[in-house]
């Protein structure tokens, strides 16, 4: 209002519409489920990992899903806000009143508190695997200190150590498969399927005495014989089915590998062998030929790795 020095008539124009201030149309508000966060209590984030750390991430859409409505696409609302170009928005997590407090099973850190039977896995357990529904299962060594629901609750089983432990109940204990240790790694891959023959060998008392007469290392495909059998170890070139098998070590321990071919005098002979050699062999390693009896067929219930 001006100030006047003098009495008089003046005229004095006052506004009476301010103009409108401009204001921001950019600012959008989301209302919905979310994994955490307060509840009916808006929030403003400014990027989508703000959100995430507050409100959690994306939703599971068959846990989130009733009467065939979903309830899990405010996640995807923010991102995709944010991926567009959105700077900033509020958000308010809402939740029906008859939604449960999650919950989750708590364990023992003092394991010497534990009634413990310990085992390991004999193969493998990828991600989300180990139920009927989501085979393989767990295959351990032993099931002995495991058991089902019958009568009382079914035992606990840590797999894994550490954070990155995981806790799962047992179900059911199925009948063990057979598993064999070997003495070698496999050298081949082999398919679920695959025969498996339990074989039963003999040894001719022909081929008994046996011997490397000279070292052999490992990868190698030929071996020299000697010994006092050795002029009883057939020469010539063999097809696959009458290819001599040879015992080379100690029994128990020893490898085995087939002849393709057998070259040489009657005091010693050099013997092409049908794959390389695994190990490596002193010149005096006992050898003897092997009659292979046709044993009991199996197959692989698993695939076998090589190595």
């Amino acid at each position: 209002m001006g100030e006047y020095l003098a009495p008089g008539v003046y005229v004095e124009e006052l506004p009476t519409n301010k103009p409108i201030e401009g204001a921001s149309t950019s600012t959008p508000g989301f209302v919905g489920v979310a994994e955490r966060g307060p509840v009916n209590a808006t929030q403003l984030v400014t990027s989508y990992p703000e959100y995430v750390r507050m409100f959690g991430g994306a939703l599971p859409q068959a846990d989130f899903t009733d009467a065939g409505r979903s309830h899990c696409y405010l996640p995807y609302a923010v991102e995709g806000f944010f991926i567009n170009g959105g700077k900033r928005a509020y958000v308010t997590r809402v939740l029906p009143e008859e939604a449960p407090f999650a919950s989750r099973d708590l364990f023992f850190t003092d394991l010497a508190k534990l009634i413990r039977g310990e085992t390991v896995l004999l193969r493998s357990a990828p991600l989300g695997s180990g139920t009927a529904a989501n085979p393989p299962r767990l295959y351990v060594l032993s099931a002995a200190n495991l058991a089902p629901a019958v009568p009382g609750p079914s035992d606990w089983v840590r797999v894994g150590d550490g954070s990155r432990a995981e806790y799962g109940q047992v179900q059911a204990i199925l009948p063990a498969a057979s598993h064999t240790a070997l003495n070698f790694p496999l050298h081949y891959a082999h398919p679920t399927g695959e025969i498996v023959r339990d074989m039963v060998v003999g040894s001719p008392a022909a081929l008994d005495n046996l011997q490397l007469d000279a070292p052999a290392l490992a990868g190698a495909l030929e071996v020299v014989l000697g010994g006092a059998d050795i002029a009883n170890l057939t020469t010539g070139v063999f097809a696959a089915g009458a290819r001599q098998l040879l015992e080379i070590g100690a029994a128990g321990a020893a490898e085995y590998n087939f002849a393709a071919e057998v070259q040489g005098s009657t005091t010693q002979r050099t013997a092409t062998l049908a794959s390389p050699l695994r190990r490596d062999y002193p010149a005096g390693t006992p050898v003897r030929g092997i009659d292979v009896i046709a044993g009991t067929n199996a197959n692989l219930t698993l695939p076998a790795n090589a190595g």
